[in-house]
């Protein structure tokens, strides 16, 4: 048993909450998203377990692992998009936390070829402009023989890619990934894409074929 200090502790109950509130707005599903976030003034990372149900999720679920992706501590399997999000954090400055999520409006418009503009200025606070979509390709996506679906180097050169020109990219039937100097700063990016998806959704249905982004007026 690790003795855990005390900014770790609170890091750990952290993502557990962030983990309930994804849940709770409808971002994620009981097996969908996770959470990977770096721990202040060490060479280590927390994230999300797979295979356990998210909105359950213990602080002593999370897994710890070093910068390589080696294990230090942790009962359970690390999420299969560990390897990603350490690549991130290894080529991306000044962020501390990655969130994923599976957003169904967002998710939805995408597939639908509709693209995701701000609709109000803190979209556009939030840097939710020109927001890139990765398209699915088979070349991004390996099948393990457990069965289980891992990301190739493709896939993370081309998120890394993105990520560096807008802190939310939308993955085609994947998700989405925002980054953040912490946790709540990436979990709000998610929040107010969904939300802008939404106010999308609700213009078209009631017959406006574009509606207009968020301008501000001279």
């Amino acid at each position: 048993m690790f003795l855990l200090s005390t900014t770790e502790e609170k890091l750990r109950s952290d993502v557990v909450n962030v983990m309930k509130k994804l849940y709770q707005k409808n971002l994620i599903t009981a097996n969908g998203g996770g959470v990977a976030t770096m721990i202040p003034n060490s060479e280590y990372i927390l994230v999300t377990p797979s295979q356990v149900i998210k909105p359950d999720i213990k602080s002593e679920d999370l897994v710890k692992c070093d910068t390589n992706g080696n294990i230090v501590e942790g009962n359970q399997k690390p999420t299969s998009e560990k390897r990603t999000y350490i690549n991130i954090f290894k080529n991306i400055q000044n962020i501390n936390t990655i969130v994923h999520a599976t957003n169904p409006t967002v998710m939805g418009l995408t597939e639908a070829g509709i693209k995701i503009k701000p609709m109000i200025a803190m979209h556009a606070l939030y840097g939710l402009n020109q927001i890139p979509i990765i398209p699915a390709r088979e070349s991004y996506y390996k099948v393990k023989d457990d069965g289980d679906i891992s990301e190739t180097d493709m896939f993370d050169q081309i998120v890394i890619d993105k990520l560096k020109k807008s802190r939310v990219v939308i993955l085609e039937k994947h998700g989405t990934y925002a980054i953040g100097e912490s946790l709540n700063d990436a979990f709000y990016r998610l929040e107010l894409l969904e939300e802008a998806a939404i106010i999308i959704c609700v213009a078209r249905l009631f017959s406006k074929e574009n509606p207009e982004g968020w301008v501000l007026s001279q």
